[in-house]
């Protein structure tokens, strides 16, 4: 009986693996030949859920990680959100709660500044249910309750299924505070509803959560039923870690009363946990994540750098309308009765800020041509300065004359003007 158990599962995922695979393998196909960008993200963020039901998580995440840049390419906001979530999800399967919860606040963060109301809703529950696996329940009671009055607020534009999750978050919570009858009250709200929507994904949850709260509490029969309901409908997904939890659970709760049962939910465990969660795919799930890591400091970076451009940009430009301010006011001033030093001096300024600024709008230049070398550097600055030094010397003797010239003889004409009066 016991083979036959084994056999029937080992039927199961292959069947269900060979199913999912055709799948994969006709949107792999239209992708290849897909022209637009958003084909390819829609198809990209598609072949990440297939390979999300087929437990192959480093092919889930690759594709999952084509998808951001793509929508961050076309930017994309809601997409963006979307696959932050998609992100974490996949992470929260891996075990890697810190990273779950940090693609999801990515996602709620991002919604939140969008006229997204409904996906900001579900990033919220989710965000949620993240801080209560990672055992933040404080944190996770929080973000439920504002979830769930999200939802109720958002009435029809929810799907029954996206009510069930809310809900479904706040038993999360309050089972983790150890609110036991409140947790299971809306477990069981929930699980009705999911129930009468036919949402197998719904059902999984709820059942899943039940499971956990009578093994809390001891009541080994009630976890063993709702466990059982769990592996059920985990299949019927299909996810393959509710799947492995509940082999698991099974295992341990038929450990003392019935140890041939327990065996054998232990191998079906062992046998999807060697396919899903093998060291190899562990490792390239680390290689890509840390990929995208550096891909994210290069993007900040560069974000940084254009920053700081346009931050000296708009100081040249100040600098660039000072210098020609301050011309204009040392003609201005030529034309009236100032006294001639200082006609002087405002113009041997203006030419020593023409040509400072002239320097400073080439020295950038010279580093990236040079290479930031420094002897080829000091050579086109001297071949620079011979040229500049003796024109500004000729310019500055040619402007203070023009400028006093001009001055004296408005003085003189005013003179005239007072000895006729």
């Amino acid at each position: 009986m016991k083979k036959l158990s084994l056999l029937i599962f080992l039927l199961f995922i292959v069947f269900t693996s060979f199913a999912q695979s055709k799948q994969v393998d006709s949107l792999k196909h239209l992708l290849t030949i897909a022209k637009q960008d958003t084909e390819r993200l829609w198809l990209n963020n598609q072949i990440s859920s297939k390979y999300q039901d087929l437990g192959n998580y480093p092919m889930s995440l690759s594709h999952a990680l084509t998808s951001l840049k793509l929508a961050e390419s076309l930017n994309l906001k809601k997409e963006i959100g979307n696959v932050y979530m998609d992100l974490s999800f996949i992470y929260g399967s891996q075990k890697d709660k810190e990273k779950s919860i940090e693609y999801e606040l990515k996602a709620q963060q991002l919604f939140s500044t969008i006229n997204e109301p409904v996906n900001l809703a579900i990033a919220t529950y989710v965000l949620s249910s993240a801080y209560a696996d990672n055992h933040q329940y404080q944190l996770a009671l929080k973000y439920a309750q504002l979830a769930y009055q999200m939802v109720k607020n958002l009435g029809n534009r929810m799907t029954v299924l996206q009510q069930c999750e809310a809900l479904t978050t706040l038993g999360q919570a309050h089972f983790g505070l150890h609110n036991y009858l409140v947790a299971q009250g809306y477990y069981q709200q929930s699980l009705v509803n999911a129930i009468k929507a036919k949402s197998n994904y719904g059902m999984f949850i709820n059942y899943q959560g039940l499971s956990a709260l009578f093994n809390s509490n001891g009541k080994t029969d009630s976890c063993i039923y709702y466990t059982k309901k769990e592996l059920e409908t985990a299949k019927l997904v299909p996810y393959l870690p509710g799947v492995i939890e509940a082999n698991e659970l099974l295992a341990k709760l038929y450990a003392t009363t019935d140890p041939k049962q327990a065996i054998g939910y232990y191998q079906h465990a062992l046998l999807l946990k060697d396919s899903t969660f093998n060291e190899q795919k562990i490792r390239q799930v680390q290689n890509l994540t840390y990929n995208e890591q550096q891909r994210q400091r290069e993007l900040q970076e560069e974000k940084e750098k254009q920053l700081e451009e346009r931050k000296e940009n708009l100081q040249l430009s100040a600098i660039a309308l000072f210098i020609v301010v301050f011309l204009l006011v040392a003609l201005l001033l030529s034309r009236t009765r100032t006294h001639r030093r200082i006609i002087e001096f405002m113009s041997v300024l203006s030419l020593l800020l023409i040509f400072e600024f002239i320097t400073l709008l080439i020295h950038p230049w010279v580093e990236k041509l040079t290479n930031h070398t420094p002897v080829f550097e000091l050579l086109i600055l001297v071949a620079l300065a011979a040229v500049l030094v003796p024109l500004h010397h000729n310019l500055t003797h040619w402007l203070k004359e023009k400028l006093v010239h001009a001055q004296e003889k408005v003085v003189g004409k005013i003179d005239e003007e007072q000895t006729e009066e």
